[in-house]
């Protein structure tokens, strides 16, 4: 079923890509943090609270559709002066 889901939007990014021009396919990741953020109660003492990963699935499925990755990560620790 997964498969003929990223089949049918590969088909129609790579559609709407040829008709409209590039650009039209963005996934967007926005990420906010301080440096008073807890780690989870059920992470491991080692986990990284400021890195992420993407799995091969999704970059696959990104690049299969021709979808441009714009990732925002914030600081919103309150400054000191």
């Amino acid at each position: 079923m997964v498969s003929v889901a990223k089949e049918a939007l590969t088909n129609l990014t790579t559609r709407l890509a040829t008709e409209e021009g590039p650009g039209g396919t963005i996934l967007q990741v926005h990420r906010y943090f301080s440096r008073h953020d807890k780690q989870p109660s059920d992470s491991p003492d080692d986990t990284n609270l400021f890195g992420w990963r993407l799995d091969r699935a999704v970059v696959d499925f990104l690049a299969a559709t021709g979808a441009d990755l714009d990732v925002g990560e914030y600081d919103m620790t309150p400054s000191d002066d």
